[in-house]
């Protein structure tokens, strides 16, 4: 679980959010992060949605991603090899 008011959105997820303005700055950050990639090279941005290629290779709306009222987002756990 991701407290929202903790996370500090970088550029990208301020550019991102002039392209969705319905995702604030803050969820997007949570998204990068769960891609593993500060880059943006793993999301997708498309007809008002984003998307993103987790690191274990899955494609999921808004990379798993799932925000729980106005301050938390929980998030896909980390895979863990065994």
């Amino acid at each position: 679980m991701s407290i929202l008011k903790k996370v500090e959105p970088s550029e990208l997820a301020k550019e991102i959010h002039e392209k969705i303005p319905r995702k604030s700055p803050e969820p997007i950050q949570v998204i990068l992060n769960q891609t593993e990639d500060a880059t943006g090279n793993r999301i997708m941005i498309a007809d008002n949605y984003i998307g993103g290629w987790l690191p274990a290779g899955l494609f999921l709306t808004s990379a798993g991603v799932d925000r729980q009222g106005t301050d938390k987002a929980a998030v896909l756990p980390k895979k863990t090899v065994t």
